[in-house]
């Protein structure tokens, strides 16, 4: 199933989204396997789609929520999205922040290293 859905977002018919879907690298946080739960996806950003019989939630690891997204896997898949467009009008962004490693690997930053007075 992962084949499916990576890369893909879950929408409810609420329109919120949970994802980017990513296979997942492990068996999670001992709290969701106590509590029965298997993840099978992550986010990246430390949340994950877990499995308890036929029903589908999203962990969040700040707040340890599990938000229930489908009871059986038809539904769940039926949710299963390509992610939305970001579109941004000029002036929007007014800060953002950039790994300073990677500004400097693109040329943003000049090297900051043995430029001492």
């Amino acid at each position: 199933m992962i084949k499916l859905i990576e890369g893909k977002v879950f929408r409810t018919a609420e329109g919120e989204e949970f994802g980017l879907i990513r296979a997942s690298n492990g068996l999670g946080p001992e709290e969701l396997q106590t509590a029965g739960w298997v993840p099978f996806a992550e986010n990246g950003c430390g949340d994950f789609f877990v499995r308890r019989n036929e029903s589908f939630a999203f962990w969040d690891h700040e707040t340890s929520d599990i938000f229930l997204l489908a009871v059986g896997e038809e539904r769940f898949l039926a949710g299963i999205v390509d992610t939305s467009p970001v579109e941004l009008r000029p002036g929007q962004v007014k800060k953002v922040w950039i790994n300073p490693d990677f500004a400097r690997e693109i040329e943003l930053l000049e090297d900051q290293t043995d430029k001492r007075p």
